[in-house]
C-alpha cells in the first residue's frame, strides 16, 4: 500500500512527519511504500515528489497549497491509483491492513 504525505517544511512543528511515517512502517500489515509530496525533510531519503509552495497572501493559502500537492501526487505516474492520504499528525497506533 502506498501512503502519501503532503508536506511544507517551514510549517512543520517538531518531527511529526517522522513519527507518522514510523507508525505506518510499524503498524501496517503488508508492504508499504512511503511518498512525500512537497518539501523533503532534511533527514528523508525515500520517494519524494517535489512540489513548490502555492504563493499568495490569501487566507486559504494553506488549503490551496495542500490541495495542489495532493492533486499533483494523485496524478503522478509513480503514485498508485489507490493510496492512503496521510497528514503528519496522523499515526497508526494499532496493527491495520488493507481491509481496515
Amino acid at each position: 500500500m502506498q501512503f502519501v504525505w503532503v508536506y511544507y517544511h517551514n510549517g512543520a512543528k517538531f518531527d511529526e512527519i517522522r513519527w507518522s511515517i514510523r507508525s505506518v512502517e510499524a503498524n501496517y500489515n503488508g508492504p508499504v511504500q512511503i511518498t512525500i509530496a512537497g518539501d523533503r525533510p532534511p533527514w528523508y531519503r525515500g520517494h519524494h515528489i517535489p512540489v513548490k509552495r502555492v504563493g499568495g497572501p490569501n487566507a486559504f493559502r494553506s488549503f490551496r497549497d495542500s490541495f495542489n500537492k495532493l492533486h499533483t501526487a494523485a496524478n503522478h505516474p509513480e503514485v498508485a491509483e489507490e493510496f492512503v492520504w496521510m497528514m503528519d499528525d496522523v499515526y497508526l497506533v494499532n496493527q491495520v491492513n488493507r481491509a481496515d
